[in-house]
């Protein structure tokens, strides 16, 4: 593949990130901040801080919200509402009782500013490895539910039960419980293991 077709592959793709973060979010709010990640014990999931929407049209439209939880905020959902889609959120994941904090980019999928919890080693090169043992458990989390979010949104289950019922979710209206969404989840992750 060229340069300048991968350059365009990758401009034609950068709304999955805005996506996933709206599908976090989604997730977040089936069952109160608890998130099902195959694999990992029950991880917790908090917007705070930051969070910046943006609709891409004939000029950037963007809302920047910042509050100890942006996203339970009236103009949160009205941006998502509006067309908007966060392009940037400060989260808060805990595993395990582990913390860390982190922005993510959506359009790169890239992590800034991350916090780890506290290291427990005593020697600097036991605090090296500690360290990037808990970067790796934060990115495994993140790569786990992408790959679920991918696998859904590459189904036909996504057009037809997650699109409806993120829309009704954004209008406020009633939507799919924590256990359907687990039960199609799993088995839509089944089927793409299996191509």
């Amino acid at each position: 593949m060229k340069a300048h077709e991968l350059g365009e592959r990758i401009e034609s793709t950068r709304f999955l990130g805005r996506e996933f973060l709206v599908f976090l979010w989604f997730l977040s709010e089936l069952d109160e901040g608890t998130l099902d990640v195959p694999g990992m014990p029950p991880v917790e999931l908090a917007f705070d801080g930051t969070l910046v929407l943006e609709r891409m049209a004939e000029s950037v439209e963007s809302c920047r919200l910042k509050a100890q939880d942006p996203t339970a905020s009236r103009e949160a959902k009205e941006s998502l509402r509006d067309g908007k889609l966060p392009t940037k959120a400060h989260a808060v994941v805990t595993v395990a009782e582990k913390t860390f904090s982190f922005q993510l980019d959506a359009d790169t999928l890239a992590l800034r500013g991350v916090r780890i919890p506290s290291l427990l080693g005593d020697r600097e090169d036991e605090a090296f490895f500690e360290r990037m043992q808990l970067v790796e458990e934060l990115e495994d989390v993140l790569e786990r539910s992408f790959r679920d979010f991918l696998a859904l949104r590459t189904s036909s289950a996504w057009e037809a039960t997650v699109a409806p019922a993120m829309r009704r979710w954004v209008r406020g209206e009633p939507t799919m419980t924590r256990e359907d969404y687990v039960a199609l989840r799993d088995r839509m992750v089944t089927r793409a293991k299996g191509r």
